[in-house]
């Protein structure tokens, strides 16, 4: 998985917990808790969907069982699943094996020495 790929969905888990919060917190009569919670079940959708397309990257269930999870306590009251939301967060990056992609442009050739030694740790590194 691409590590940009990483950070969106970490991004919508991070947005959800905080649209679980408002829910917490929302008058039961607030005209906007329906739509916050039909725009947070597509959110998951949408993240289920990206783990099922990255299934091999998965390094444990733990992301499909928070999810799953999650899913079903957003689906009955989306105030509930803000803990779920955040050990999913939390531990993706541990779950998730991601590869993160550097491209070095010389633009100076006096420069290129000084990135050697970055360029090595990169190449070296299975991260990169």
């Amino acid at each position: 998985m691409r590590y940009s790929v990483l950070a969106y969905l970490a991004g919508m888990g991070r947005t959800l917990m905080e649209a679980a919060a408002y829910l917490e917190t929302a008058p039961a009569d607030d005209a906007v808790c329906p739509e916050l919670l039909e725009n947070g079940r597509r959110m998951l959708g949408q993240i289920r969907e990206t783990l099922e397309g990255c299934q091999a990257d998965l390094l444990s269930i733990h992301p499909m069982q928070y999810l799953s999870q999650a899913e079903a306590l957003w689906g009955t009251d989306g105030a509930a699943c803000g803990s779920v939301l955040k050990a999913f967060t939390d531990g993706l990056p541990d779950w998730v094996r991601c590869q993160v992609r550097a491209v070095f442009f010389a633009g100076l050739g006096s420069a290129w020495d000084a990135m050697e030694s970055v360029y090595r740790y990169m190449r070296d590194d299975p991260r990169f």
